[in-house]
């Protein structure tokens, strides 16, 4: 943290890959600075403002405030800089920075087993898909040889089939 803070004190940039967020908002926290932290990558860009160690702003594209934390924790890239200035912007944050950062931290890893279990969900098997699929195979013709008939007859259209398979109909069985 030592070493993080006197690279931002003068305003340096840095890569997430190597400082993740959290590091780099507990070493502006812990040097009490007052500024605007940048991170731009790719497929966005994000602001936040700090008043003497203290979030008070966070943009991520845009959303605003403490949904916008639930988007940077996904981040694991990007290029940050870190400028001291006066905090001009208004504030959105309100509370004690890392109780913030925690409850915004279980909300992401609630969304990430909600999602998880959501997609596991998906990738099983439906039963139903699955017996249609068997009720289908098993209704195939499969060719049946007698000795003494030729390759024209098959198990689905002989009557006396232990095997036949009955189709669905809105008449109940006889």
């Amino acid at each position: 943290n030592q070493q993080l803070e006197q690279i931002l004190r003068p305003g340096i940039w840095g890569n997430l890959e190597i400082f993740p967020f959290l590091s780099v908002v507990q070493s502006i926290q812990a040097g009490a600075m007052t500024g605007v932290l940048t991170i731009t990558r790719s497929r966005g860009r994000a602001v936040f403002g700090f008043d003497t160690g203290r979030l008070r702003y966070a943009q991520v594209g845009t959303t605003l405030g403490e949904d916008a934390l639930l988007d940077i924790f996904s981040w694991t890239n990007g290029v940050f800089r870190f400028q001291n200035e006066p905090l001009d912007l208004v504030a959105n944050i309100h509370g004690e920075t890392m109780a913030v950062l925690l409850d915004a931290l279980r909300r992401y890893d609630e969304q990430q087993l909600a999602e998880s279990s959501r997609d596991a969900a998906e990738t099983r098997a439906d039963p139903a898909d699955s017996l249609s699929d068997t009720q289908t195979w098993l209704a195939a013709p499969t060719t049946v040889l007698h000795e003494d008939e030729e390759d024209q007859d098959t198990q689905a259209d002989d009557p006396t089939s232990e095997f036949e398979i009955p189709l669905a109909t809105d008449q109940p069985p006889a």
